[in-house]
């Protein structure tokens, strides 16, 4: 009846055995997820880090190439050899530092072609009164007074820089960002004209920083006012760190625009989920397989325990034939294996206090039968002497 309907010791052990192994293993199963989550987040971090830097760096790059392009553009003009300023020198030597008519239908004629064929998108050039001669970007220049050639021409030095200008365009006159150059060109005439170039900073700037949509980039005012939008339209949730910023200074050393530029967080975002979630599912996973596995070891114990209880059971109700099975050589076998030389040795036991329980009752009969056969024999052996004792003494009565 024990063995049978009384199962809440195993139980017991068996819950227990299996808590205990689960709580052993979910630690250093929590310290791998934890030290495998962080490692990987920490590379992925600095790839997105290294990603970062590689974004600033070609956004440099990208700025140092074009400066150096519109700097070998205004090189170019202001040299001896370029026929267009020479030209237009010679007619400043040849009116005593004015221009008639022709040269000035002849400036306009080729000044477009000229900064076209340099592919420039502004080109202006004064004489030695700051009078604008050459202003194929925005006509409505010309003729007019401009001393701020000269003066960025000699505060710069060749040096290129950005400046918002307004450039005609088939729709009308426009304001866009532009990386000029400003230099002077001094004529053995003694004629100086000063000159301006540039090249408008348009998308192609952007579209070397921007890489498989991970990186997007646009060019914003100081005040804000976007002057080149990114790609996306959702720019504010394109990235939770902070915009790269790269400044655009102008002819006065202070930024006139800057370049900002995004890198996408989301696969960072994405790999910390993707990590954390595969860390909790291989923990959950090899938690289960060790409660599998520790509920088979502890069913085995128990079942083992269960045989060594119900075989205590059988010998206290004096069932010394019953045997436990040894399942194995474990300690578990090495109790089986005791718990039977225990039975044997009480069978053995019992079976020598049979024989000599029987063996007392016999001499306990014997002992009786030997009293009961001594009683009549003791008088009789008393007389035997009497009549013996009679005879030698030749008793008249013998």
């Amino acid at each position: 009846r024990h063995a049978g309907a009384d199962p809440g010791p195993s139980m017991k052990l068996r819950g227990r055995f299996v808590l205990t192994l689960a709580l052993a293993a979910l630690v250093p199963i929590a310290v791998a997820a934890v030290v495998t989550t962080r490692v990987i987040v920490k590379s992925s971090r600095e790839d997105y880090e290294a990603t970062r830097t590689q974004t600033q760096d070609a956004i440099g790059r990208e700025l140092k190439r074009l400066e150096a392009q519109v700097a070998e553009a205004v090189t170019s003009l202001t040299s001896r050899d370029h026929p267009f300023v020479g030209n237009l020198v010679r007619d400043l030597v040849k009116g005593n530092g004015t221009l008639d008519q022709d040269a000035w239908h002849r400036l306009r004629d080729q000044g477009g072609p000229v900064m076209r064929g340099l592919s420039l998108d502004v080109l202006a050039i004064t004489g030695p009164d700051d009078l604008m001669l050459v202003s194929p970007h925005n006509r409505s220049l010309t003729r007019l007074e401009h001393p701020e050639v000269r003066e960025r021409a000699q505060k710069t030095g060749g040096k290129p820089y950005f400046v918002i200008e307004k450039i005609f365009t088939g729709a009308g006159v426009e304001s866009m960002l532009v990386a000029e150059s400003a230099q002077m060109s001094a004529r053995d005439s003694g004629y100086a004209v000063a000159l301006w170039a540039g090249r408008r900073v348009g998308d192609d700037l952007l579209e070397a920083v921007r890489r498989r949509g991970s990186v997007d980039a646009r060019i914003v005012t100081p005040e804000g006012a976007v002057l080149l939008p990114p790609l996306g339209q959702d720019w504010q949730n394109f990235s939770k760190e902070p915009a790269l910023r790269t400044p655009l200074l102008g002819p006065d050393g202070t930024p006139v625009a800057y370049v900002e530029a995004e890198v996408s967080d989301r696969g960072l975002t994405a790999v910390i989920r993707d990590i954390t979630l595969v860390s909790a599912l291989l923990a959950a996973l090899a938690l289960g397989v060790v409660v599998i596995v520790g509920l088979f070891v502890a069913r085995r114990l128990a079942r083992d325990m269960d045989l060594l209880v119900e075989g205590s059971l059988a010998a206290a109700r004096g069932d010394l034939d019953h045997r436990v099975p040894v399942r194995g050589p474990d300690e578990v076998g090495a109790v089986a294996n005791a718990f039977n030389f225990m039975m044997e040795d009480l069978k053995t036991s019992k079976e020598k206090l049979v024989i000599a329980e029987r063996i007392a009752a016999w001499q306990e009969v014997a002992r009786r039968l030997a009293h009961e056969i001594k009683n009549p024999l003791t008088p009789i052996q008393m007389a035997m002497d009497t009549l013996r004792k009679s005879y030698k003494k030749q008793h008249p009565d013998f």
